[in-house]
This record gives structure tokens, sequence and C-alpha cells, in this order.
């Protein structure tokens, strides 16, 4: 199957036509700007579309919104680009959020595929590549992150590809069609997901990691031993402990081999790549808002009110920093844009940001991965494993004090919300603690 643009309105997927949503460009409405304050959005991914979802919801007249995002359509779900890229659902199942007509409902306008050239703080008017300028009162950064690629030699070629955005599953998947080895760097979340979704196309499939073990932040090492089983019956062959000494290119300029390096042992191996995927994390988009003088470190500080350091800029999603951290998944996301939209609504007398620890969950058909806290336990925890190789199942809790601070599940994640929850209200499970790997249902009827 192939994805190929055909403009920025239809696609064909699997030989059908298939119209994209597409917001309305709403005209400007003089009318509100003199009643209500104008809010301007950078972005158009999830951070910004759960903020004005639940702006709308809280207040609807509160402000005048515009919100700018460059692709050139709706907002779709990005964490579905795996499983449209392996084939389980087809690209309408990506457009789930509020349809263009809530938008033109909500009297908010819609500036697709327009990008955000400059912010002029003192002015507080924005300029736009297409040399329109727009003013603000409040202006949120949702600019979101990019696939990181290192900076080495050929890494730019046409056969080399970032996985974040729709437009690289096109890329990938046009790619594919032409090639029978595919290679994947980075043996996280995303790129597991990526990998067994290439060989689900019918590519030798190659995965790269750096570490000891696959999903090393979210596995140890006997989740993770069985998960590589699982991927090598998949036709996704992982290999370990290396990284890229170097990339060769043909007379087309197309990556065709790799060369990597035992990070332990120093020998090198060159392997065949007709597809080369970098899954190996994400850059904040911190361009527009450095320019502009908004502190920035790694991405956009923001305090516990996603405020910059302008007292009228506001920034969440993947392109912030709190608290010396960065943000990947869906659920922070989610979090930062209640607290900022309730204090856009209520200022300080909302309820500021609080990290929580996050569940990971794995998209690839048929396997089964949920896991959430610390996964290793240190000297003063307590380790409760329940293993039964030949069903596949494997689940691990860690208990400090009695409270259930990590978990890693494999084959069987039914009872994860529950466990997560446990671990949300700090539960003290010391009662319970040697049972209480067998799940809800076995605790209450013991």
């Amino acid at each position: 199957p192939c994805i190929r643009m055909i403009n920025t309105k239809n696609r064909v997927f699997q030989g059908r036509l298939i119209t994209l949503p597409q917001s309305p460009e709403l005209p400007t409405v003089t009318s509100a700007k003199t009643t209500r304050p104008s809010l301007v959005i950078i972005g158009h991914g999830v951070a910004a579309t759960k903020t004005v979802e639940r702006l709308i919801r809280e207040n609807p007249n509160a402000y005048y919104i515009t919100i700018v995002g460059d692709e050139p359509h709706h907002h779709y779900n990005r964490i579905m680009l795996s499983p449209l890229l392996a084939g389980d659902i087809e690209l309408d199942g990506l457009f789930t959020a509020e349809p263009p007509s809530w938008y033109q409902e909500h009297n908010i306008r819609v500036l697709q595929g327009h990008r955000a050239q400059a912010i002029n703080p003192q002015t507080k008017q924005i300029t736009l590549t297409n040399g329109e300028t727009l003013n603000y009162d409040a202006l949120i950064l949702a600019t979101g992150s990019r696939a990181t690629v290192p900076n080495i030699s050929h890494s730019d070629a046409d056969n080399v590809i970032g996985f974040r955005t729709l437009n690289d599953v096109d890329r990938l998947l046009a790619l594919a069609a032409n090639v029978t080895h595919a290679m994947v760097i980075g043996a996280g979340l995303l790129g597991i997901e990526a990998a067994a979704a290439l060989a689900k196309q019918g590519k030798h499939t190659t995965l790269v990691h750096r570490q000891a073990h696959i999903m090393n932040r979210q596995l140890d090492a006997t989740a993770a031993g069985m998960l590589q089983a699982t991927l090598a019956e998949r036709n996704v062959h992982c290999v370990l402990n290396h990284q890229i000494d170097e990339l060769t290119t043909d007379n087309r300029g197309f990556v065709n081999a790799i060369t990597l390096t035992d990070r332990q042992t120093g020998q090198t191996q060159t392997l065949p790549v007709g597809l080369l995927v970098f899954a190996i994390g994400i850059t904040p988009n911190i361009e527009l808002a450095a320019n502009a003088g908004i502190d920035c470190e790694r991405a956009i500080i923001v305090d516990e009110y996603l405020r910059t350091s302008d007292p009228d800029i506001y920034a969440l999603g993947e392109c912030v920093q709190f608290q010396q951290q960065l943000f990947g998944l869906v659920e922070p996301v989610v979090d930062q844009a209640n607290v900022l939209a309730k204090y856009l609504l209520e200022g300080k007398h909302s309820q500021p940001l609080v990290l929580r620890d996050m569940a990971t969950k794995l998209k690839v058909s048929g396997i089964k991965v949920y896991s959430a806290g610390v996964v290793d336990a240190q000297a003063q925890q307590q380790t409760i494993v329940m293993h039964d190789p030949s069903q596949g199942v494997y689940k691990k809790m860690i208990l400090d004090q009695g409270q259930l601070v990590g978990m890693v599940l494999m084959g069987d994640v039914s009872d994860g919300p529950w466990f997560y929850e446990q671990m949300q209200s700090k539960q003290d499970l010391s009662e319970i603690a040697q049972i209480v790997v067998f799940g809800a249902a076995f605790v209450e009827h013991n």
C-alpha cells in the first residue's frame, strides 16, 4: 500500500480517495475584538486542541481565538500514526478531534498551512510567512517538536526520515514500496512501533539501539527480552549496544548501507539499508520563541501555570521545559492544557501544574505492554514478580514503604489502569503486597 499526496484536501490511501477534514478560515470578526481579548495559538496539535476545547467548555465567550497551524490539514491524532503506517487503521481514523464545523460554530479562526515567522512582544504582533500580521492580547506557543536526526554525513538523504507527522507516513510508505531492507534507529516506544509497522509491510527490518535492552526507560531486562523475542517472530531483528559509525550512499545519493560500532567491543559491522528511520527522540521547536527573546534552554521555560518569561505569552506541549523535564507523551500535555485553560479563565485561583508518573502503552497490534513509574527497584524497595513464560505473561510490581511506585506488565495488561490508580492515589498496599500482582479481582475476593 502507498499513500501519496494529491493536494491539501484529498489523498489516495490504499486505492481509495479520502477527503481530509478541512478547518474553515473564518473571517476576522471585528465586533468580537472589541468585547473579548484576542488569543492567538501557534500550533494545531494535541496541546492547542485540548486547550481550546477546555476553554470553550468552560467559557465559550472568554476569548476571540485564532489558531495558526503549519500543516495543511485539520488536527489529527498523532499517536495513531504508527497504526496507520502498519495498515491497522485507515486515514480517516486519524481525525478524531472536534470537526471543522465545531470551530466554525464557536467562531474560532483556523489558519491551516500557515507558519508564524516572527513574534514582536513589544507590539504584540505575529508575522506569518505569507505577510499577514496578527495582533494578540495573549499568545500560546504550542509549536511542538520535530524528530531528532543526528548531524552526520548523508543523514539528509531522501531515504532518511524522522517519524513524526502524517507527511512522514506518506514518505515512508512511498519509499517502502521500493525497498526490501528497512532500518530504525532507536528502540524506544516510537521506534518499536515504526519497526513493527514496517515489518508488517513486508520489509526485512532491523532495529538498532544504543542500550543493552529495548525500551530501557519503560521495561526491565526480562520484559524487554520477551518483547524482543516477540518482535523477532515478526521479522524485526534487534541490534543492541550499537551506534552509527558511518552512512554510505549509492550513485543516486540514497543511503544504501550503514556501519555500526559495538559500544562494548568496538567491533564494526555493515548492513544494507533501503530506508532509514530515526526515532532517537525529539527536538523541541523553540526557534520562534528564542528569536522573540523568550527564555529557553532545551525547550521554552515555563512555570507551574505554563507562563513564559513574557507575561502575555504562554507555552505548552512538546516545546516546553518544566522543572527541567521535557514532554513527549499525550497525557502530560493534556494535563498542561487543562491547567493553562483554567489559568486563562481564572488566573492564580486555578490549580498549578503538578507532574505525575505516566503510563506507557505500546501501540503494536497483538503486543501488550503497559508500564509506569520505576522499572528497577532500589535497595530499600520491595519487588513482587509473577512470570509465566508458557503464557507470555510477566507482571512486576515495585513498592516503597507499601506504596506502589512502579510496574511492568507484559502479555496481560488488563489490570494496568487499576495498578496505575493505586500508584496515583498512593494507597498503602502493605497488607496485600504479596497478592497485589494478581490484580483487582483477585485482591477483592481475598
